[in-house]
């Protein structure tokens, strides 16, 4: 090889090095913007029998809420370790001790702002009232569709709930009244297996959760009905503790819930398409054997 062939060979060989530094580089940056690690690690308390929402399926937390966590807290460069208790109300407990920084689905109260902050709210959260079908259809012509004149029926009923949900003013001064016809329990399928022995007359569950549990269970399937009273409906948040976040973090985990609105609604509807339009089918089924 000449000398000018040799030079022409070194100063391509120079140029090769140039681009394949630059193109490492790139992707060095593309991969750091990209894998950004997260700025703190929250303990959030999920559920392990709220189905469809939170659930353990082999060993790994499924369903439609923590779907939207991921997604959002992944978006917010936050990570996440799960917590258990065997009720909402425990959870809350230790969430004031400190061993719980995230609460999802939480409803807003004063009193749990006391103590907490909320996020934006990300979905609405519909209580209804479930019950054996007979007596669901009586007390609907007995409250003429009404929601409001459900209560003075009720008086002489058990209703199940969950202990330490949140159920509105109207449900809560029936309480005050009537304190005997409530009952609290930890699980929805306690509730229903409640009225299906006829312990308890009706139940107040969330609409999705019920149908889930009315689609999965032929029992269940042939003996209940969600009636057409709506207890409670209010938007959800994430309960955070007050001091678990920096103003930056807590405005990045806001931001996120407002950018990912779209893929959360999308999320909410794909639930319901699967469960409570099941439950409308078998409704209009049983209207045209009728």
């Amino acid at each position: 090889m000449s000398p000018i062939e040799t030079s022409m060979y070194m100063s391509k060989m120079k140029r090769y090095r140039i681009r394949t530094l630059v193109t490492v580089f790139f992707l060095i940056v593309s991969f750091i913007g990209y894998a950004q690690p997260c700025t703190k690690t929250l303990k959030i308390y999920a559920n392990d029998n709220w189905f469809p929402y939170s659930y353990v399926k082999d060993g790994v937390y499924q369903g439609l809420e923590i779907e939207v966590l991921k997604k959002v807290l992944s978006d917010a460069d936050l990570c996440w370790h799960f917590v258990s208790y065997p009720s909402s109300s425990r959870a809350i407990r230790e969430f004031q001790k400190h061993n719980v920084d995230v609460l999802f689905a939480a409803s807003y109260t004063r009193q749990r702002d006391s103590f907490s902050d909320f996020s934006l709210p990300y979905r609405q959260e519909t209580m209804t009232l479930f019950g054996k079908k007979d007596k669901v259809e009586l007390l609907a012509t007995n409250a003429q569709a009404v929601p409001q004149n459900i209560y003075p029926s009720l008086r002489n009923t058990i209703v199940a709930v969950n202990r330490g949900s949140v159920y509105g003013g109207l449900f809560q001064h029936f309480r005050r009244l009537c304190s005997d016809c409530v009952v609290e329990l930890n699980l929805a399928q306690e509730r229903f297996e409640l009225v299906m022995r006829s312990r308890a007359d009706f139940l107040v569950e969330d609409f999705l959760s019920g149908l889930y549990l009315i689609s999965h269970n032929s029992e269940y399937k042939n003996s209940i009905k969600a009636s057409p009273f709506t207890i409670h409906q209010n938007p959800v948040h994430y309960m955070l503790r007050s001091d678990v976040l920096s103003k930056d973090e807590f405005s990045r985990l806001n931001y996120a819930i407002r950018q990912n609105q779209y893929f959360i609604e999308q999320t909410v509807e794909q639930y319901f398409q699967k469960y409570a339009q099941r439950n409308v089918l078998l409704k209009t089924e049983n209207k045209k054997a009728s």
